[in-house]
């Protein structure tokens, strides 16, 4: 049964979502192909990231001032650790991210990467040329270049920092400005507003009269920052609502930061979990009604609405939303679908020889595809045997090749051979409920266009289909021409730690 821990994967995406935080207001890195005459450290900043009580890991940013042949650039680098746990299992993930960019915040060029092992090393480097954005990932050893419009005046990712420590904030002041996020592949417009000074605790302990700034973005627009700035535009602390609790940074030594964590690592997995009232033999029900609470966001505004999910806002903050299991048409003919969902891309990888491979142990696609949909959903749920926490998101054909992972990898994997098989295929993000918590955790599955009807399988369980116990709030086709993968998991992470959930009735 899916209620085990073993069995899916609840927090994954917030790991990801840890990366993305550290560059709403601070830092990045750079490189630069010109001559260089001379180079000045502006900046070498170190802090150290807390969730609660738990300190979870640090961060490094330095920022250098290059006169070259022609031109000034700053040229950064920010590389971020994070240690925590997952169902017991330790997970250890390093960003790095480089920047070369104007003193006024144009971009020339950046470098992406993360490190998880025992995944490959996964990046992306973009390049400003005129008004394109060319952009060239790499994953698992495969690189891909795609390109797409950029708009001039839009901001690198760590123009914020070095824009605080030029034109210092006054209180009740603020700024505005664009800026790309690698992550997500997409820009966000981000507002920086001067409260008042007021006296905060440093992790020293020593009290500081500090300026307040209240730091928001588009991407995430209910998840406000708070960071306190020094005279000097110095962010000495900031402070975010995290799965009901504060993600806190503190700017600290070098030795500090990276005092060894041991034995005090955070388990997310936990912390992700939504309580609720028990619902027999859930993953067999044909419809429940919940009503969904959140007093930071309108959870109707990040829920799906479509032939299988209801959503009603009932009143502010509030939502009925009305999950029923597919009822199957006859098949005559598919619908007409966009190329990427059956394209392969850098994370479903259609061509790879192991793929192919795996794809051709079950046989009928021309005859009846839905027969093909939930045998390929078996095979995934038994070829991935070891159930493993420590990689936050692997491309199919790494899954392919370790036959490891939990719910992400199981999606993925069974996307690819689908799309293998001719059979068009989106990735889901959402909440499942699992018996042995009690509890509704994010969770990713996979849907397979049959006909002119999107069929939900999940590999996670392997059980042909799924019932009413799967809360749907995004998806996407991981393809490399849209947005970035993660970008699915936004609506969880606005959500999550401010939410409850009520089962009204179930059947």
């Amino acid at each position: 049964m899916p209620g085990t821990a073993g069995k899916i994967s609840l927090n994954k995406l917030f790991i990801l979502f840890l990366f993305s935080y550290s560059f709403l207001f601070i830092h990045s890195s750079a490189f630069s192909a010109e001559a260089t005459l001379s180079r000045k450290r502006l900046h070498d900043h170190w802090e150290i990231i807390f969730v609660g009580e738990n300190r979870i890991g640090y961060s490094n940013t330095t920022i250098d001032r290059l006169a070259l042949n022609h031109s000034i650039q700053l040229e950064t680098s920010r590389k971020t650790y994070l240690k925590i746990k997952r169902f017991g299992q330790d997970l250890q993930m390093t960003s790095v991210l480089r920047t070369t960019e104007s003193e006024t915040g144009d971009l020339f060029q950046f470098e992406y990467e993360i490190k998880n092992p025992p995944a490959k090393p996964s990046s992306v480097v973009g390049v400003i040329k005129g008004n394109q954005l060319v952009l060239t990932s790499t994953v698992n050893g495969q690189k891909s270049e795609k390109k797409k419009f950029w708009q001039i005046g839009t901001k690198s990712p760590i123009y914020q920092e070095y824009l605080l420590k030029k034109r210092t904030l006054k209180p009740e002041t603020s700024l505005h400005f664009k800026a790309f996020i690698p992550e997500y592949n997409k820009v966000t417009d981000i507002n920086i507003s001067a409260g008042v000074h007021r006296r905060t605790t440093l992790l020293n302990k020593e009290k500081r009269k500090l300026l307040v700034l209240r730091i928001t973005q588009s991407i995430l627009p209910t998840m406000p920052m708070r960071a306190y700035m020094d005279e000097k535009g110095n962010i000495l602390k900031s402070e975010m609502d995290f799965l009901g609790k504060k993600m806190i940074t503190y700017n600290v030594p070098k030795e500090v930061a990276l005092q060894a964590i041991s034995g005090e690592e955070l388990d997310l997995a936990v912390g992700t979990l939504v309580r609720v009232h028990r619902i027999n033999k859930a993953h067999k029900t044909k419809k429940v009604v919940y009503e969904i609470t959140s007093k930071g966001c309108e959870p109707a505004d990040l829920l799906v609405n479509d032939e299988t999910q209801e959503v009603k806002k009932t009143e502010k903050g509030k939502a009925l939303v009305t999950v029923t299991q597919i009822k199957l048409n006859p098949i005559r003919r598919n619908a007409k679908v966009g190329k990427k969902y059956l394209k392969p891309s850098s994370f479903i990888q259609t061509r790879d020889a192991r793929i192919v491979q795996l794809a051709h142990q079950v046989v009928g696609s021309s005859v009846d595809p839905l027969r093909v949909a939930y045998q390929l959903e078996k095979l995934v749920h038994k070829k991935v045997s070891e159930k493993n926490f420590s990689t936050a998101l692997a491309s199919a054909a790494e899954v392919a090749q370790s036959l490891q992972g939990d719910c992400t990898e199981h999606a993925v994997l069974l996307a690819a051979l689908l799309r293998v098989k001719r059979i068009p295929s989106r990735i889901v993000v959402g909440m499942v409920y699992t018996a042995r918590q009690q509890a509704f955790g994010g969770h990713m599955w996979t849907e397979a266009l049959i006909g002119n009807q999107w069929v939900p399988l999940d590999a996670t369980m392997g059980q042909g289909g799924i019932g009413a116990a799967h809360i749907k709030m995004g998806t996407s086709s991981f393809s490399d021409d849209g947005p970035s993968p993660i970008t699915a998991f936004l609506p969880l992470h606005q959500i999550l730690g401010n939410m409850e959930i009520n089962i009204l009735s179930s059947e």
